[in-house]
């Protein structure tokens, strides 16, 4: 844990001077996939759900990875069927439970809301969502609900330092949970 922590604090130093000017691409590459790195995670990159593209499926590891695609490359069923969650990006601090101007509660527009469609269209058991800043885990077992998360402040956790709760991320969100 303590190397976590370190490589966490060390990313952190290094990129919170430039997340708010980052666009979502931007925030992604520079900071939410290293941070996905550091927790083990094994990743592709916008697979099919329905008729959207959630910004990762995350797996076991790169056989299963490969062998979803092999079955089922356009991301149906048989692929997230290989998924341990369903994850989705937006840009810094952007807002994860309220819609953009013009969209509904009900739409695209809102980032919990995608959450939810992303878990019923793959049927995976986990869902991240994350806007650098905020980091949540949602269950979609055995049914999702939008209002029911595990939420970390990541950037304050590592200012402050609280191992305890910094274990408590690891623990949530690395690949072995």
């Amino acid at each position: 844990l303590d190397q976590v922590r370190a490589e966490l604090a060390a990313l952190w130093q290094r990129e919170a001077p430039n997340v708010a000017g980052y666009n979502e691409a931007q925030l992604e590459e520079h900071f939410i996939r290293p941070v996905l790195q550091v927790l083990g995670q094994v990743w592709e990159v916008q697979p099919s759900a329905g008729s959207h593209q959630p910004d990762y499926g995350l797996f076991a590891d790169d056989a299963t990875r490969h062998q979803a695609k092999d079955q089922d490359r356009f991301g149906g069923r048989v692929y997230w069927s290989h998924a341990l969650a369903v994850g989705d990006a937006k840009t810094w601090e952007r807002k994860l439970d309220k819609q953009l101007a013009g969209g509904g509660a009900w739409d695209f527009a809102n980032p919990t809301f995608q959450i939810y469609y992303y878990l019923a269209e793959t049927g995976c058991r986990w869902a991240l969502l994350t806007n650098g800043r905020h980091w949540r885990l949602y269950s979609g077992d055995p049914k999702p609900d939008m209002q029911a998360f595990y939420e970390v402040n990541l950037p304050d956790l590592l200012e402050q330092g609280d191992p305890a709760e910094l274990a408590y991320f690891w623990l949530f969100f690395r690949r072995e949970a």
